[in-house]
């Protein structure tokens, strides 16, 4: 039989989460602080903890995955790669993507961090090309980018933030 997933948000308790229900005897009663599953029709007699035998499952981090070879921790990026798009498709997050206003066109570069995409890097105009950047994107509520180290000739581990994203608000991205 195929599985499916239903994406909710984790409650810390019985008497947090939508597929839990009061307890109701046969005679209509209705036993306070008992709940019984809808997920998985378990009974659970003290209804302000989270049975061991609950069904819910949290949903994995992802994995940090570095420009630099080796990995420092030792795990191949393809596995963290394979790994991350299986939580994106989970989670469907899908990167927003804005442009810097005043960045101009470096070139294509594969990030292993985007699902090891080729992407479109930038550096400031006017100024010498040390580093090259991403697009400006939106992850978690914040504007973020990756940096290319030319120097190095690899990526740099870090998301860099460069504050808060309004959804309601125009916002221009411009290099310092």
């Amino acid at each position: 039989m195929r599985k499916s997933i239903l994406l909710i948000d984790t409650p810390e308790s019985c008497n947090e989460c939508i597929l839990s229900g009061e307890y109701i005897y046969c005679t209509g009663e209705i036993i306070s602080g008992e709940n019984i599953c809808h997920g998985c029709r378990g009974h659970n007699y003290d209804s302000a903890k989270k049975p061991d035998w609950c069904p819910l499952q949290v949903v994995p981090e992802k994995m940090e995955v570095c420009g630099r070879y080796p990995q420092p921790d030792g795990i191949a990026p393809s596995y963290k790669i394979g790994w991350n798009k299986c939580i994106d498709k989970i989670l469907k997050n899908k990167e927003r993507w804005l442009k810097w206003e005043n960045g101009k066109e470096w070139g294509e570069i594969q990030c292993p961090m985007l699902n090891d995409t080729s992407v479109m890097t930038y550096y400031p105009e006017g100024a010498p090309c040390y580093y090259s950047y991403t697009a400006p994107f939106v992850c978690d509520g914040d504007i973020c980018y990756y940096r290319y180290d030319h120097d190095e000739g690899g990526w740099d581990c870090n998301l860099y933030s460069m504050g808060e994203y309004a959804e309601d608000v125009s916002q221009k991205v411009f290099f310092k």
